[in-house]
């Protein structure tokens, strides 16, 4: 539709999930719906949807906060593009996907997407998503300073990722993001890589006695 001088609305945030024919979307993805990591621990990718109105082009803000200094840094009209997993599965991914960069390791961001009409008719429904910078972790070492036996005792002086409290103390509930009664709920997790041969060393601490199958107990090399 034309744009409209008298449009006074802000877009609306819909949705591209699958729906029946001819009827109205049942829940509609507002502002961010996932952050994932980009190629470098500065960058990360934020996924969104799409908002409508009557006045076109909808254009979107990325608002990047600084949890800790509550700074703000706003990128206007980002150029989003096609998230690429929204093509093979649209019911349970969203639409677009900008890069942001420039984050700190070790840093908490909030991010939040803001839709505005072509009049700058703005959506600050977008309560955005909090997201983790990790640093990264490099540990190389002999392939002789681990022993797989279970116990992380020579792990002591490596590197790790940031401890991750957590909400859940023990196997996990319904509300989990591992999902209800699963055992696997880390705390903190180490990785090392061997400069005399080509090995992957992981080890990781669980919140909970974990039932160790056969799916824990084998070494990959590459």
């Amino acid at each position: 539709m034309p744009d409209s001088p008298n449009d006074s609305n802000a877009p609306t945030w819909d949705t591209t999930g699958n729906v029946l024919y001819n009827t109205a979307s049942a829940a509609f993805r507002v502002g961010v719906q996932k952050i994932t990591e980009g190629a470098s621990i500065a960058d990360a990718i934020v996924h969104w949807d799409v908002a409508i109105d009557q006045s076109y082009p909808i254009t979107y803000d990325v608002i990047v906060t600084d949890l800790e200094t509550n700074a703000s840094t706003i990128y206007p009209s980002v150029p989003f593009v096609v998230n690429p997993d929204w093509l093979q599965n649209p019911a349970n991914n969203s639409a677009n996907e900008h890069t942001i960069s420039g984050l700190v390791a070790n840093k908490n961001y909030n991010i939040k997407v803001v839709a505005k009409d072509a009049l700058n008719n703005s959506n600050i429904q977008d309560a955005g998503l909090n997201y983790y910078a990790s640093a990264a972790v490099s540990n190389p070492i002999l392939s002789s300073a681990i022993t797989l036996d279970g116990l992380l005792t020579e792990w002591g002086s490596l590197g790790s990722y940031a401890s991750n409290s957590d909400d859940v103390i023990g196997v996990s509930d319904a509300s989990h993001i591992s999902g209800a009664g699963n055992q696997a709920n880390w705390r903190q997790v180490k990785v090392a890589h061997s400069t005399d041969t080509n090995t992957l060393y992981l080890g990781y601490t669980n919140h909970t006695s974990i039932y160790i199958s056969w799916g824990f107990s084998g070494i990959h090399r590459q």
